[in-house]
């Protein structure tokens, strides 16, 4: 801390281990354990006492869970041979927190994010293959996928009577790689975003309520909750006319 507190740091280190046994078809097993190191630092800076900056950067890691290594059995394929997601994560925000008056607060943060990672987790969409048959989803990892985005979320709440919050995100996962690796053939799939992954989401949350109302230590509450999540395509939108591809359509929920 610097500065009577208005400028807090914090750096961090994390320590990751994969292991297990792996049995092959004959029966033979091979014991496999990894290790990895993480770290990065974050910061906040407080220009006004309810307001300020806050920043960060991570060498980050993500493992692998259970079924995107070893599927489910039913609608998940196995991929044992899946790496973790290895990543340089920056991330730059703005945060307020306003007690207005006794009864009222107001807390509103924004913030935009950028990640360069290597071996994306992600999976390929079941695809019909036309006689009624579809495949498994499988995960696997992509090479030079570059994630960009944005959140807001802002709430404000009056006494323990209402809280309304709202959130609005924005993530958009491109392949960056021009070329397939140790080639120089060019990527189709180059500038396109990720298939089957949502880019533009929200949601809100209004909360209404009463305590006490009918007897003591007790509360009664509407809770009125909407979600949005944009148009998507299932398949690389690059690949074929946009008629043609399958689309998950825009989602009021």
């Amino acid at each position: 801390d610097f500065f009577a507190k208005k400028w807090r740091n914090h750096i961090f280190a994390k320590h990751y281990t994969l292991g297990g046994k792996v049995v092959d078809k004959a029966g033979i097993e091979n014991s496999q354990n990894k290790q990895y190191l993480g770290y990065g630092i974050a910061s906040s800076y407080f220009v006004t006492s309810n307001g300020g900056i806050k920043a960060s950067y991570e060498n980050a890691y993500r493992l692998p869970r259970l079924t995107e290594l070893y599927g489910d059995g039913t609608n998940i394929g196995a991929n044992p041979n899946l790496l973790p997601e290895h990543s340089n994560n920056y991330n730059l925000g703005l945060f307020f927190n306003k007690k207005i008056d006794d009864k009222q607060h107001v807390n509103i943060s924004a913030g935009a994010f950028y990640r360069d990672v290597e071996d994306y987790i992600h999976s390929t969409p079941p695809v019909d293959n036309g006689a009624g048959a579809i495949s498994f989803r499988t995960y696997y990892n992509f090479g030079g996928i570059k994630v960009q985005g944005a959140d807001f979320e802002s709430t404000y709440s009056y006494t323990d009577l209402l809280r309304f919050t709202i959130n609005l995100s924005y993530e958009s996962a491109v392949d960056r790689e021009k070329y397939v690796r140790g080639t120089n053939r060019a990527k189709i799939t180059y500038n396109n975003r990720l298939p089957d992954k949502p880019w533009l989401y929200g949601n809100t949350d209004f909360i209404i309520g009463k305590n006490d109302l009918v007897g003591k230590d007790t509360r009664l509450e509407f809770n009125w909750y909407m979600q949005f999540v944009n148009e998507y395509s299932m398949t690389w939108s690059k690949l074929g006319d946009k008629s043609t591809n399958y689309y998950i359509p825009t989602q009021w929920i």
